[in-house]
């Protein structure tokens, strides 16, 4: 059997698990009854929608910013195409990579010769992303302050959260410092790994958002605001489906079930995801949570079609031909080279 073959059966049983997971959720757990609250509130839907759509538009704001920090000049409607391209990648693309390798692909393809200051840009894209996530997931603890006196599990889950952060504030520090590039031990240890003269680049691409440290906390920023703006989006959707459970504590544990949701397990965190806002909620004697991640998977369909509309169309970062993306997915991140 050869690679693309794996890749493909694993593909499929990545997504038959998902579908298990939700299958479970709604018949073992009776989850039935938020889709009638979901259909009895018809504005929800649209509202969602337009959430998503600013959201997704955010992100776009904060990857442009980053690229051009090392110098990738491209228009603000250029990005919007690439992550929602991206994003329909992430959920369909067989193997684990999900939407960042397609983000690769396509950009390696307009700037050659930048694969490995691209790929350190889409890492601290993620990081970004992963930061202010969390951040305002500690934010929203604040107010729920009762719950965490309560329950043991949300106390650790906070705990976990800030040694997170401050284990990204450290690696930012790190990353960032001239002394340590000056250092004799680090000069010889990257003198001498393998494949030094990628990861002498990849540092070098580090350094340069030191001489950008503006745009790197305006994208810091700009994620944040799209963060607390998703966190509003779950509150509000959690007034109809989830009733029960308080307006912060709605927030604060659907922005940690995103975290289990970017776990790259399933095709999208298909099931992964109803199951973490299942049992978070759950802990708060709330019913709903898994209808509360369906109801962002409805608003986010869109998106995921028009991206597929957009790749079909050949949309890449520079308007590429479909034709050049033929057989990414079966190559994945093993037919990009720097």
């Amino acid at each position: 059997m050869n690679a693309a073959a794996r890749k493909k059966i694993v593909a499929v049983l990545r997504l038959l698990v998902g579908l298990a997971l939700v299958s479970y959720i709604l018949f073992a757990r009776g989850e039935w009854q938020t889709f009638e609250r979901f259909a009895a509130s018809m504005w929800l839907l649209p509202v969602l929608v337009v959430f998503g759509v600013a959201g997704t538009a955010i992100e776009a704001a904060r990857l442009r910013l980053l690229l051009a920090s090392q110098a990738i000049d491209l228009g603000f409607l250029q990005v919007c195409r690439l992550v929602v391209i991206s994003f329909f990648f992430g959920v369909f693309m067989p193997g684990g990579a999900g939407g960042d390798i397609a983000k690769l692909y396509y950009l390696a393809k307009d700037f050659r010769g930048r694969t490995v200051e691209i790929a350190t840009v889409l890492l601290v894209d993620r990081l970004v992303g992963l930061f202010s996530l969390l951040s305002v997931a500690l934010l929203l603890a604040l107010p729920t302050y009762e719950l965490l006196g309560e329950l043991p599990v949300i106390r650790a889950l906070v705990a976990m959260t800030v040694v997170t952060l401050s284990g990204l504030l450290v690696a930012a520090a790190l990353s960032s410092s001239a002394s340590l590039r000056r250092n004799r031990a680090y000069v010889w240890l990257i003198a001498r790994i393998p494949f030094s003269r990628y990861f002498q680049r990849a540092d070098d691409a580090m350094m340069a958002f030191r001489d950008h440290r503006p745009a790197v906390l305006r994208a810091v920023l700009l994620s944040a605001v799209g963060h607390v703006l998703m966190a509003f989006t779950f509150m509000l959707a959690g007034s109809v489906l989830v009733p029960d459970a308080p307006m912060w504590a709605t927030g604060f544990l659907a922005v940690l079930g995103m975290v289990a949701n970017g776990l790259p397990l399933t095709p999208g965190g298909l099931g992964v995801g109803e199951a973490a806002f299942e049992a978070l909620f759950a802990m708060i004697g709330a019913d709903g949570g898994a209808g509360l991640m369906l109801a962002w998977r409805a608003a986010v369909l869109p998106l995921l079609v028009v991206g597929g509309l957009l790749y079909a169309a050949g949309g890449g970062s520079r308007g590429m031909s479909s034709a050049a993306f033929d057989g990414f997915a079966d190559t994945d991140e093993e037919g990009l080279q720097a």
